[in-house]
């Protein structure tokens, strides 16, 4: 009976075991396709906030700590060349301090990430950039607006939040709407003479919605996010309301 025992024990055990792995792998693989849908959008600069156009000195240790974790990601055991590092940081924060500054900070940063393997290093870049207000963001740039409220030319996040209108250079956040009151979303063909097409959203309560007409590249994929946001947004609502009480702080 001991040995059947122990064979069982064995059994179970080599089964967490595979269970482990498979899960290991999977988060091996999520972890790679999120850092590389993410990552074109952070070398943009898109995902960095610079109150009044500022960097301080906490984001240029971030940012160096960043372009260190990325450069982990390739499994590189030495420090970056100066050519690399370039490619690790958004172009227009590179230019807020010199060519050797970056250089020490990130070989700094370098040597204090150099006991990650490749998988950890994404997932601390993933750590730390999820925590930047518009992660999870689309993004779309607005030509003009129809709207006094909306400065243009500036750059639309959209996400589980609402639409976030962000000034261009700074990505302050300069207006924005919460989902619940945008109640439809319409493409229109461009004007005689221009080049972009314009999106009608229809914003506020149903009671006083009014039309603000966006001018933009991308209007049919700004429609689509939208749309699934909003289908999301809705289908949380309905789950609240299928659920116990007991449940429903659960979400």
């Amino acid at each position: 009976m001991r040995n059947a025992m122990k064979i069982g024990n064995e059994k179970r055990n080599t089964m967490g075991g595979e269970t482990q792995t498979a899960l290991t792998v999977t988060e091996r693989h999520n972890t790679r396709v999120i850092t590389a849908h993410v990552l074109p959008d952070y070398l943009k600069g898109l995902l960095n906030v610079l109150p009044q156009g500022k960097v301080s000195e906490q984001q240029f240790n971030q940012i160096a700590k960043l372009a260190a974790l990325q450069h982990r990601t390739k499994d590189s055991l030495y420090a970056p060349t100066i050519h690399e590092i370039v490619e690790y940081i958004p172009a227009q924060l590179f230019t807020r301090q010199g060519p050797q500054q970056w250089m020490h900070l990130v070989t700094q940063h370098t040597h204090a990430v150099q006991s990650l393997n490749p998988h950890q290093a994404r997932a601390q870049f993933l750590g730390l950039v999820c925590a930047f207000p518009m992660f999870g963001s689309s993004f779309f740039y607005i030509l003009s607006s129809s709207s006094s409220v909306i400065p243009t030319p500036c750059i639309l996040a959209v996400n589980q939040n609402g639409l976030h209108f962000l000034d261009k250079d700074t990505h302050e956040v300069l207006v924005k709407f919460p989902l619940k009151l945008v109640q439809s979303t319409q493409t229109q063909r461009p004007s005689a003479g221009l080049s972009y097409p314009y999106v009608d959203i229809l914003l506020g309560d149903m009671a006083n919605p009014r039309i603000t007409q966006l001018q933009l590249e991308q209007g049919l994929e700004l429609c689509r996010v939208i749309a699934m946001h909003i289908e999301n947004l809705l289908s949380l609502r309905q789950k609240r309301l299928t659920l116990p009480p007991s449940e429903i702080t659960l979400l």
